[in-house]
């Protein structure tokens, strides 16, 4: 089933209005010529451009001056749009990116149509012939002695200085080595390298830099 897909206007000036998308390529701005004209001072006359991609369409941002937005973060690059999403040019316009089916006409399900036929119960199986009684005996044979258990052997006496030696020998042996003149600088380096790393890592999510700095390993970015 073919897809055809629009962008639905969910703000002032005519909200619900509907553009259907077509093409390689579509410009979004304020200027007269644009395929998608949206009247808006904060809009720029070339805001964005939509772009045909194999499962849709992606969006980028052409230097406008109040930014390109979907689903409330900034397009920095060629975006892929997926159904639903929210796009919003400036602070007041927002357009919502769908899907929509195209059926052609007289076409039928696919589907094959199963029918539930109930299964006949097996017949059961012919009952087993009753067994034979057993007839008691004259004389019972009294059952086998059982053999004695092994008594446990009793362990070999360890004295208790022998195994206080070997306690202290097993405690040398994982005693970290805290007294070492390199040990405080590695400490501080690693503490510092991790600092530096959370740091890195949180300055990047706050300023939505994700894709400019991880863009060749993060699919959504490509």
């Amino acid at each position: 089933m073919s897809m055809n897909f629009v962008l639905t206007l969910q703000t002032q000036p005519n909200p619900g209005q509907r553009f259907e998308i077509s093409g390689p390529s579509l410009l979004l701005g304020r200027d007269p010529s644009a395929d998608i004209m949206v009247e808006d001072l904060e809009v720029s006359r070339r805001h964005a451009r939509l772009i045909a991609q194999s499962s849709g369409y992606a969006i980028e941002d052409l230097g406008s001056t109040n930014g390109t937005f979907v689903n409330e973060r900034p397009v920095r690059s060629l975006l892929p749009l997926r159904p639903g999403d929210q796009i919003r040019l400036g602070d007041q316009i927002s357009l919502r990116y769908e899907a929509v089916p195209v059926a052609g006409e007289g076409a039928t399900s696919s589907f094959p149509v199963w029918q539930v036929v109930p299964e006949e119960p097996d017949p059961l199986p012919p009952a087993p012939p009753p067994l034979p009684m057993a007839q008691p005996e004259a004389h019972m044979a009294p059952p086998p002695a059982a053999a004695p258990l092994p008594m446990p052997q009793a362990e070999e006496y360890q004295p208790a200085a022998s195994r206080a030696a070997r306690r202290r020998e097993r405690r040398k042996g994982l005693r970290l080595p805290l007294d070492k003149p390199w040990v405080a600088p590695v400490l501080i380096v690693g503490l510092l390298g991790a600092c530096a790393l959370t740091f890195f890592f949180w300055y990047v999510d706050a300023n939505f830099l994700w894709c400019d700095v991880f863009g060749g390993i993060i699919p959504a970015c490509r």
